[in-house]
């Protein structure tokens, strides 16, 4: 156990934010060891270089044992996993290690890389389950995306039936909710006339109806990627837009408020229009592409932006190597 006032000076000295680590997850008080929190942040911080957000996004792996997250770390280290997945999903570290070697393996064995480096997440799940899912679920990704849920397999199954029962498409998101509450979400969007779809399934019944509440008082068409954002996301993404006469398309969804600011920032700082499809790249990597096109005199229009800079060089490369110009 360890007191707020001695996790909050401890926290601090590695640039973690402990109102944000308890917030998300106040057992890091009782559970917490002072020597055991330091040594985590010691190897995680100072030796590794990974970012406080994102142990503040993942405040559990800070009582758990040392020595079992740099096993961990060090094996997918020098394994074909993305490590910058990894430290985006630092609870995986938390596993056993000879649980995460055997689950590796085997999604490595059986899925291939690229579902470890899309859903890192799977690697805290052991491999028992994965093959209960299995006999339940074809589609890999499904399977992938039911695993990592918090759903029991007995729960699971109730949700793949009733989706079937309503001609719902079964889609990774709709794991996120129990059976009781894909009910509910039906009925709402029935009543509202929205697609019961994808991204619906990431968000509660009651979230839905606050959502068609906000869009229907703003005018904005209720599509998909609304359903990204919670009710006071969409408030402030909503305020952003009008404050700089952005359009309000469903693109402009796809970012945090934060975001479409830092985009909005670097957009006009560059005399570029800020059209739906900029919103598609963050900050950084729109202050790229603009580098790119402006160092190959290519007009900057919102096609650009469907590319990331790196592709777009290699574009270059080959309309240059064939004699093609580049529009």
């Amino acid at each position: 156990m360890i007191g707020s006032y001695e996790l909050d000076e401890l926290l601090s000295k590695y640039g973690v934010d402990a109102s944000k680590v308890v917030r998300k997850n106040d057992n890091v008080l009782t559970y917490g060891e002072y020597q055991e929190i330091k040594n985590v942040l010691e190897f995680l911080v100072r030796e590794c270089e990974i970012s406080p957000r994102n142990i503040e996004k993942a405040p559990s792996i800070l009582f758990y044992n040392t020595q079992n997250i740099r096993e961990n770390y060090e094996f997918l280290k020098n394994s074909n996993v993305n490590l910058s997945n990894v430290e985006t999903t630092l609870h995986v570290l938390c596993a056993n290690p000879s649980d995460l070697k055997e689950t590796y393996k085997y999604i490595l064995d059986n899925y291939g890389i690229e579902y470890i480096n899309r859903t890192t997440s799977i690697l805290r799940v052991n491999v028992d389950r994965i093959k209960q899912i299995e006999k339940i679920l074809n589609d890999k990704s499904l399977v992938i995306s039911a695993a990592i849920s918090l759903l029991s397999v007995d729960d699971i199954l109730k949700d793949i039936t009733i989706c079937e029962e309503n001609n719902i498409p079964i889609v990774g998101n709709v794991f996120r909710q129990s059976v009781d509450e894909i009910e509910k979400i039906i009925r709402v969007c029935k009543k509202n006339s929205i697609p019961i779809m994808g991204n619906v399934f990431r968000r509660t019944a009651d979230e839905i109806e606050q959502i068609i509440i906000i869009c229907n008082e703003n005018n904005i068409p209720i599509t998909g990627s609304v359903f990204q954002k919670n009710a006071d996301e969409i408030k402030k993404i909503i305020a952003i837009c009008q404050k700089y006469n952005i359009l309000i398309t469903e693109n402009v969804f796809i970012k945090t408020a934060d975001e479409i600011e830092k985009i909005v920032n670097v957009c006009q700082e560059n005399n570029v229009l800020v059209t739906g499809s900029v919103f598609q790249k963050n900050a950084d990597e729109i202050e790229k592409i603009i580098k790119v096109c402006r160092e190959n005199n290519i007009l900057i229009t919102s096609s650009v932006f469907f590319k990331t800079a790196e592709e777009i060089k290699k574009i270059i490369m080959v309309c240059k190597k064939n004699n093609i110009p580049v529009t």
